[in-house]
């Protein structure tokens, strides 16, 4: 049977329930510089600011996202900004990745100088009118891609909310505290061999960023020290007996530990980003086992750690759909920007559920799968839901 865990730790690493943890400040801001989307990848901390607005896309040149493209079989895809990233729970309800942005308000958008433009112009809480191109067929089997047009409005929020906002949250109701890991963290500890990146809020408090370690395999290490290095860096994490734990089941053994959160972890996680890669060697009693760290491993680790600064700067996840809308723009904003009535969203959704059996029946797997969860995101316990989960349980291994 798995096994849960939890996203705190044990003993030492639970000192700050007890009043050492951050209390939560209302500043106005936090001393980092400025990235106005979501990185696409990892970025040094001290260029990121955390309260400028973001769409929650990565957004990429189409002429310099060819090697994207490619692997998707896309060969003729417009000019514009294509979408390479989402972030779960983010203002672009209305796209997917793939899709690519030609205009914004009424201004063609395309190359990298338009990018840095919109990373300036953009506003937290000041609706844009977005047009964009969604992928019908990709060229497998055809000799063009087919593309469609489309319509939708984003409001920008602040990216430290936006993090705060994508974090897996679980509440302890025994220490009545919350915990927050990353979204795509591992669910328990016999799911894969990880490190990642954690913390905990009580009362006010913003405990101290915690490295949750865990070792998956059909032998056991019995590993006594995690040696993780970075670029020129070299940190230790000793297993020690109050704080390793071990279980086994199904053929397989998982060994995992928390670390108590006395201040290493930042750097560790500094070193990384610094980095942009790494590797953590578990030293067993007998023997070692190296695992590497990868670019999305990394980035994960500092959206957790971003969050929690966030969180201590008093910044909330963002309610979407709950802010002021945009006064009137010197660009020409299409006229026929759809409103957000629930019509308006079940055709929309609708449009999305055969877009995205159209990218199945192609072979985009991928990209038809993120609209499928999208939809059943969007509008559970509806049919429209229940028929996106038939054809995304359809969906061959990708």
């Amino acid at each position: 049977m798995p096994k849960m865990f939890a996203c705190g730790g044990d003993g030492p690493a639970l000192a700050w329930l007890e009043g050492k943890g951050h209390t939560i400040m209302r500043i106005i801001g936090i001393a980092l510089a400025s990235a106005a989307l979501i990185p696409a990848a990892v970025t040094a901390a001290d260029s990121i600011d955390l309260r400028k607005p973001t769409l929650g896309v990565t957004l990429v040149p189409v002429e310099a996202a060819k090697s994207v493209l490619a692997k998707e079989g896309i060969k003729n895809a417009p000019p514009g900004l294509l979408v390479t990233r989402k972030m779960t729970g983010g203002p672009a309800t209305g796209l997917t990745v793939l899709n690519v942005i030609t205009e914004i308000d009424g201004k063609k958008v395309a190359t990298a100088e338009d990018l840095a433009a919109l990373r300036k112009e953009i506003v937290a809480g000041q609706e844009l009118a977005i047009s964009y191109r969604v992928l019908l067929h990709s060229t497998k089997g055809r000799l063009t891609s087919t593309w469609t047009r489309d319509k939708t409005t984003i409001t920008p929020v602040a990216l430290g909310s936006l993090l705060i906002q994508s974090l897996r949250t679980t509440h302890d109701s025994v220490l009545s505290a919350n915990w927050f890991t990353h979204e795509h963290a591992a669910k328990t500890v016999d799911e894969r061999s990880e490190l990642s990146a954690r913390f905990g809020e009580k009362d006010g408090h913003v405990g101290p960023l915690m490295l949750h370690i865990q070792y998956v395999a059909s032998e056991w290490l019995f590993v006594r020290e995690s040696i993780i290095k970075a670029g020129d860096q070299t940190f230790s994490i000793k297993w020690g007996l109050a704080n390793a734990k071990r279980d086994n089941g199904a053929g397989q053994i998982w060994e995992w530990i928390t670390t108590d959160g006395d201040g290493q972890e930042e750097k560790i996680v500094d070193a990384l980003v610094a980095a942009k890669s790494g590797t953590v060697r578990q030293r067993g009693s007998n023997y070692t086992k190296d695992i590497p760290i990868t670019t999305t491993d990394v980035r994960r680790l500092q959206e957790v750690s971003l969050a929690r600064q966030a969180m201590i700067a008093g910044m909330t996840a963002p309610t979407l759909g709950a802010v002021p809308k945009k006064k009137a723009s010197t660009h020409s904003k299409p006229s026929s920007a759809p409103a957000q009535s629930d019509d308006d969203k079940a055709h929309r959704l609708k449009a999305q559920l055969a877009n995205a059996k159209s990218l199945a029946k192609a072979g985009v797997y991928a990209a038809a799968e993120k609209k499928f969860r999208q939809i059943i995101t969007e509008s559970p316990d509806t049919d429209l839901a229940a028929e996106a989960k038939n054809e995304l349980d359809s969906l061959p291994p990708h």
